[in-house]
């Protein structure tokens, strides 16, 4: 029989000796296709009761008589109800009684199967529904109901891969409840009684009971979204001092509640620097019958990245017994006062510590992923912070929550500690975070899949050689766009604003750069990976909508029951770009030694929480960082264009850009925050820049036939800076064509030898008289000109007012 590590096992070929490879598998069920009625069935015995592998694409006989894009993974269940497997699934640690997992493919027409864990994205399950109008197929869930294992040396259901719902189901006496990697698992109403006091027998009989643990349910290391509701655990979890009077758990060898030492309840897998942790689990009315060891990390050295940032929401606070809302973190010592943030946070050591967290206000889990350097990140596994957490991974740096009373003079940890894989889970809802790395601020920082609710504040706070300026962008790096008309906008230029708390109340894009120590501060929050604007910013909720004809939803969810986890993207990025004295990664000017930055307490106030600071001469007069709320707009600011100004969106500020379109030939068009307008003038906020030209005349213009009064004079503005290159001449031209074909370009204004860096101002009047005998005037449109293609330039503050 198939067997090997934990998840993986070595592939098995068709021979003379073995037709089918999968029969190295043999179990009472071998299903192929999940898209059949499956009801009232009993297993008894074989490598496991249900196989389910998968099949990329059909193959056989019958596969004339399939469309030739038909995929067996992609199909749902119809029905899985009813159905009974017992003594199975001992022959590997990781088989289960339902097993959905194994692959079965042709490779150079000969069968290969791969008993263990999906090892490429042909060999995961997907299912989905096909939709024939919108031409793709949303995913769905996979279920089963109502069913039952028991006497099960490993794992009761498995399943490596595909959104799967378990609704229903008992298990007793197994080794592991169920075991399911997939971002959208779901259990409810689930009976999970790890030893029932009967005797256990199986087809191939451990040397000792204790072998097999008595495992409620262990939440998986990364990329999950894992949510258990409505449900019992019942005696699970080793107790060394067990006896049958007390009942609780299970214990030692030969008692018929015997089982592994290393049984828990709830366990968490913290033994990977590589693996780690993201918002990912959350449980509610949940009971446990007398259990043993509740909680367990399951990694000798639990001083990991993974281990540092366990966490999950307990809604009604039924596990961790607060019968409150409560967030369910670390509690090792070298992640600092990241997680013991109060007074109010309880430390569980049942055995491996754990922090119970209150959940008042608007407290809530998020997750970042900070990226600073490709090199140093592509490292990761490699030469260093491996998965197994056997080698220390080297610490480049901290996060910690912003305030005095997380400095280093209270919190020896300075917080967090940030390795080459930056992955960082923790509170929101507070004052900020603080990040600080030992080799210096990072010129170009990249923050990406952003876990965090909408209603709960999360800045981030970095501090940088005093005069640093910064460009700072939300992109949906899934976007695109038909036209610079094109609603859906894929880029949002963040705007500075007068002080930290305008930040916090903000959009999500808006910064402060805080003039004294440095410190620059941004919102983060989550945006859709296929847009940013329509075409205006707007703060997304769980209610906006996605691309339309796309996603139902704009920002990623799971949600089950009442409780929702938010599901981040790589395709949803902030970044930030510092123009400091640099090495190429760091900044490399010293930083400011003020501190100010950790007075987030007004006068006559001590903080004594991540969130809230009280008044130490009365305890109940507090103040919590989310009390202090600005009205601010939800979207960007716009201008209102002047009625007499036949120039639309000649500041720029509508991040639209139209009706600004793309002229003749082929160009780049990025709209930029101008920091330095030309003086004298009334620009500023958004500017526009054109690059990679192919031709003097190429960039972008505007359409100005049904407003432009021939014979009339005008009084016309605007701001042309050159870019690169050599000083140039730059102008701002019309193309007038009338219906004989004839063209001219008249010029509006004109600039000689313009430096390059510097703002051209034009300020002119203009006037032009159409010639009668070439006809009707059929096309009108303003764009700029410059000497060759390869001159790049920024243009601000166009308009053209009838005097």
């Amino acid at each position: 029989p198939a067997s090997g590590g934990p998840q993986r096992v070595n592939y098995i070929s068709a021979s003379s000796n073995l037709t089918l490879p999968a029969d190295s598998t043999a179990s009472g069920f071998y299903i192929t296709n999940l898209q059949n009625t499956i009801i009232g069935n009993v297993a008894s015995g074989g490598w496991a009761g249900y196989a389910f592998p998968i099949f990329d694409t059909n193959f056989g006989p019958s596969s004339p008589y399939y469309p030739s894009d038909f995929s067996p993974k992609k199909r749902p269940t119809l029905a899985f109800d009813g159905n009974t497997a017992h003594s199975t699934a001992h022959f590997w640690k990781s088989a289960a009684a339902f097993y959905f997992g194994g692959s079965l493919w042709k490779e150079n027409g000969q069968l290969i199967y791969n008993a263990g864990r999906d090892n490429s994205q042909e060999q995961r399950r997907t299912p989905c529904e096909p939709d024939p109008v919108a031409g793709n197929c949303p995913s769905v869930w996979n279920h089963i109901t109502n069913s039952k294992v028991y006497q099960v040396a490993n794992v009761g259901i498995g399943s490596w891969s595909g959104h799967l719902e378990v609704v229903g189901f008992e298990s007793h006496d197994i080794g592991l409840a169920m075991e399911a990697l997939d971002a959208g698992f779901w259990a409810d109403n689930i009976a999970v009684v790890c030893r029932s006091g009967e005797k256990l027998v199986l087809p191939v009989q451990p040397a000792f009971w204790e072998d097999v643990k008595a495992n409620g349910f262990v939440w998986y290391d990364t990329g999950q979204l894992h949510i258990i509701t409505n449900s019992e655990f019942r005696n699970c979890g080793y107790n060394e001092f067990w006896n049958a009077s007390s009942n609780e758990g299970c214990g030692k060898a030969p008692s018929v509640a015997s089982c592994h030492t290393e049984s828990s309840v709830f366990g968490l897998l913290t033994h990977s620097d590589e693996f780690n942790p993201e918002v990912m689990q959350s449980t509610r009315n949940i009971t446990t019958a007398s259990p043993g060891m509740m909680f367990r990390m399951n990694s000798p050295n639990t001083d990991t990245v993974s281990g540092r940032t366990q966490s999950w929401h307990d809604v009604d606070g039924s596990v961790s017994g607060t019968n409150q809302p409560t967030l369910i973190a670390s509690g090792l010592s070298s992640a600092g006062k990241w997680w013991n943030v109060d007074d109010d946070v309880i430390l569980e050591t049942n055995r491996d510590p754990l922090y119970f967290i209150p959940k008042i206000g608007s407290r809530s889990l998020a997750h970042i992923r900070l990226e600073w350097d490709a090199s140093l990140h592509s490292t990761v596994g490699v030469t260093q912070c491996f998965n197994g957490g056997n080698a220390f991974c080297p610490h480049l740096g901290f996060i910690r929550h912003l305030g005095a009373a997380f400095n280093s003079t209270n919190d020896n940890e300075e917080g967090l500690p940030i390795t080459a894989q930056p992955e960082v889970v923790g509170l929101a809802g507070g004052y900020g975070w603080f990040f600080k790395l030992t080799e210096g601020s990072p010129t170009n920082l990249v923050i990406k899949q952003v876990e965090v609710d909408p209603s709960t504040p999360l800045t981030l706070s970095i501090p940088y050689p005093l005069g640093t300026n910064f460009t700072v962008k939300a992109k949906a790096t899934k976007c695109w766009r038909s036209s610079l008309c094109d609603k859906y906008t894929c880029e949002e230029l963040f705007h500075s604003v007068k002080s930290v708390e305008e930040v916090r109340f903000s959009a999500g894009n808006a910064y402060h750069i805080d003039s004294t120590t440095g410190v620059l501060t941004i919102r983060i929050v989550m945006f859709n990976r296929k847009y940013t604007g329509t075409p205006h910013w707007k703060l997304p909720t769980w209610d906006t909508p996605g691309r339309e004809g796309q996603e139902e939803y704009a920002l990623g969810r799971f949600e089950r029951a009442g409780v929702l986890l938010p599901h981040g993207t790589y395709e949803s990025i902030i970044e930030i770009s510092a123009d400091c004295a640099n090495n190429g990664i760091y900044c490399t000017e010293a930083l400011s030694t003020s501190t100010s930055y950790d007075n987030v307490c007004r006068e006559g106030y001590v903080q004594n929480s991540y969130d809230r600071c009280c008044n130490p001469l009365d305890l109940d007069d507090c103040e919590y960082a989310e009390d202090i709320n600005i009205i601010l707009p939800s979207e960007s600011p716009t201008t209102e264009e002047s009625s007499d100004d036949i120039i639309i969106n000649g500041d720029f500020e509508d991040p639209l850009i139209c009706p600004w379109i793309y002229g003749t030939n082929s160009y780049d068009v990025a709209l930029v925050e101008n920091t330095n307008p030309a003086n004298g003038t009334a620009t500023g906020g958004k500017a526009i820049t054109v690059t990679n030209r192919v031709a003097s005349y190429s960039g972008i213009e505007q359409d100005i036939l049904d407003s432009f009064q021939f014979s009339t004079t005008y009084h016309f503005k605007a701001t042309m800076k050159v870019l690169n290159g050599a000083p140039s001449n730059i102008a701002i031209k019309i193309k007038i064509r009338y219906a004989n074909g004839d063209n001219t370009y008249p010029t509006v204004g004109w600039k000689s030898n313009s430096p390059v860096g510097e703002w051209a101002v034009f300020d002119t009047t203009f006037s032009f008289t159409a010639d009668p005998s070439k006809g009707e005037v059929t096309i009108a449109s303003i764009y700029c000109e410059t000497p060759g293609s390869t001159v790049d330039y920024m243009v601000d503050g166009v308009s053209m007012t009838p005097i």
